[in-house]
């Protein structure tokens, strides 16, 4: 028996989506910018793909734009927009995003631009009064995530957009949604989003491919090419992918109330069997994303626990995926101030629709022996 719950690094594809996948690949793979009549009923299936998540979203569905996933809906969301700028500008963002959103304002901080950092509170969140503070007179965009990937913090995001327009009505907002969407509540306009990014990947969709949302004056987008997508994504649409991905949200929203609930029950009895724990201690807001708990063990290395549980057909994860081959401590739980003698020893547990309470209930005992195992073979 296997059981998965490393959910926030990816999901297994719910195989009606792969049907879907798989009926665009091989019978209607027809390219949507060609003019006879299968490519013309593709076309307006993308169309219809790209309304409905609009709907789903809260936004406009010209401003969608169908990427590669998030790592290239961040990379475009910031980069086109520091390069539509006539000058260097003030941007501000988090010490706790995703890589795939530091590493780009590194970059652009290398183009001329300056950077202002914002710090979590102790429990993970991004304040609207910390990045308020930062906002001045040049600061073109906030990148700010909506649901932080190793602990599950949910950032306010229409609290924040709302701090941030009163100081400066230009600055935008730009949330990566990875973590957040379908998991906590959404509606672009209302929140005052300006742009979001969404990979399929998180929600049982296929791989390689995401969203973004994209509503900017001022902005260069992506790749040069056919003309794609308004010249924001050039390059033959992924319809395919993003058939699949449309085909996953619907399933997600036609069964939401159930997939949350149980979600919630999951998380509840982690978090209750693990407290019991001796030197327990979960990162994050007790009341956070309900799919995502981040647990540290003091005196416990968490890559050792990972293992010790993977020997048993129990897979979880360490943070993000993206960096958990990386050395060192958490950029995460460092900014939070989690103390050290419990940096080393965090594990994230990821739960999708599919995990059981009864899964749950074993992952507790098995984190429970591993723990005791591998405390008496430090204290000898």
């Amino acid at each position: 028996m296997e059981i998965y719950f490393d959910n926030s690094s990816t999901t297994k594809m719910d195989e009606r989506a792969a049907k879907v996948q798989y009926e665009y690949s091989c019978n209607k793979y027809y390219n949507p910018s060609s003019i006879y009549k299968p490519s013309l009923e593709v076309g307006l299936s993308l169309r219809k793909a790209r309304e409905y998540i609009a709907d789903v979203i809260g936004g406009d569905k010209e401003h969608i734009y169908f990427t590669s996933g998030a790592t290239e809906s961040n990379n475009v969301a910031i980069l086109g927009l520091a390069r539509a700028l006539k000058k260097p500008a003030h941007f501000i963002t988090s010490t706790i995003e995703h890589s795939s959103v530091l590493e780009v304002f590194a970059y652009i901080e290398r183009m001329g631009n300056k950077v202002s950092y914002v710090s979590p509170n102790e429990f993970g969140e991004v304040t609207a009064e910390s990045i308020v503070n930062e906002v001045r007179d040049d600061t073109a965009l906030v990148s700010i995530m909506h649901v932080n990937n190793e602990t599950g913090a949910i950032n306010d995001l229409k609290e924040i957009s709302e701090a941030i327009k009163a100081v400066n009505p230009n600055t935008l907002l730009h949330a990566d949604g990875v973590q957040a969407f379908l998991k906590v509540p959404l509606n672009i306009k209302k929140f005052g989003i300006d742009m979001y990014s969404i990979s399929a990947n998180k929600f049982h969709g296929p791989r390689g491919v995401g969203i973004l949302y994209l509503n900017a004056k001022r902005h260069e987008g992506g790749y040069l090419g056919g003309g794609q997508q308004g010249n924001v994504r050039s390059g033959t649409e992924n319809v395919p992918g993003i058939m699949a991905m449309a085909e996953a949200i619907k399933i997600y929203m036609d069964n939401k109330e159930k997939y949350m609930e149980n979600m919630l029950a999951v998380r509840k009895t982690l978090i209750e069997g693990l407290e019991e724990i001796e030197g327990c201690k979960i990162n994050g807001q007790k009341d956070g994303a309900p799919h995502l708990i981040n647990v540290a063990f003091k005196d416990v290395k968490g890559e050792v626990l990972l293992h010790m549980l993977e020997s048993e057909n129990i897979f979880v994860g360490l943070g993000s995926a993206c960096s958990s081959r990386k050395k060192g401590n958490s950029h995460v739980l460092t900014a939070m101030g989690v103390p050290e003698e419990y940096l080393g020893g965090a594990i994230r547990l990821s739960i999708c629709p599919y995990n059981t309470v009864e899964e749950a209930k074993i992952v507790i005992e098995a984190i429970r022996k591993n723990v005791s195992s591998l405390r008496r073979f430090i204290r000898r």
